[in-house]
């Protein structure tokens, strides 16, 4: 039996996190077909500033999120080992959507041994209300997962749907409520 914990990061763990979104992108090269760059080191997430402080003054001025909004970093611990990390973007003045995972990971070792789902399930658990979740339109693996997680999370009770972004093409959405009020005792 594996221990998961699902540990808000602190200021301290931004470095830790930083690391961790090289390996995520690298793993997604795969999958998306990119190229390595030139010098040989994967980027990372443009908006990760943000997860720590809206408006954060190393995040790009294009990237930042508006007033209100708010960003939930979590790092991810199995058997006390390092196993991942979760990027939880709460809207602040959005009326459909209250949070988006901006950002989801797990090491190729943890993969397919619930890991993934337990922490869905707990994060989920932790913020109530409209949830939003994009995968990009060839990440068949993540909406594989993402789709089978929210289905047995929901009992069946989302929506999913495929729109087109100005930047990153199609994109691959589930969406469904989890409020208390909502829910009437699923879970």
């Amino acid at each position: 039996m594996m221990n998961i914990e699902v540990i808000e990061a602190k200021q301290e763990d931004y470095s830790t996190v930083e690391n961790l979104v090289r390996f995520y992108i690298y793993e997604l090269s795969g999958i998306m077909g990119w190229d390595c760059p030139e010098n040989g080191l994967f980027g990372g997430c443009d908006e990760l500033p943000e997860y720590w402080r809206t408006q954060n003054p190393l995040t790009d001025a294009n990237e930042r999120w508006p007033a209100g909004d708010r960003g939930y970093p979590f790092l991810v611990r199995v058997d006390s080992r390092l196993a991942g990390f979760a990027l939880i973007h709460q809207f602040g003045n959005n009326p459909k959507v209250d949070y988006d995972v901006g950002q989801f990971f797990i090491l190729r070792k943890y993969q397919r041994k619930g890991v993934g789902r337990f922490v869905a399930h707990h994060i989920f658990d932790k913020f109530c209300g409209n949830w939003e979740v994009l995968q990009m339109g060839d990440n068949k693996p993540a909406q594989k997962f993402w789709r089978k997680v929210i289905s047995e999370y929901t009992s069946g009770d989302y929506e999913d749907s495929t729109e087109h972004h100005a930047e990153w093409g199609d994109m691959v959405i589930q969406r469904f409520n989890n409020s208390r009020s909502q829910r009437k005792g699923i879970k």
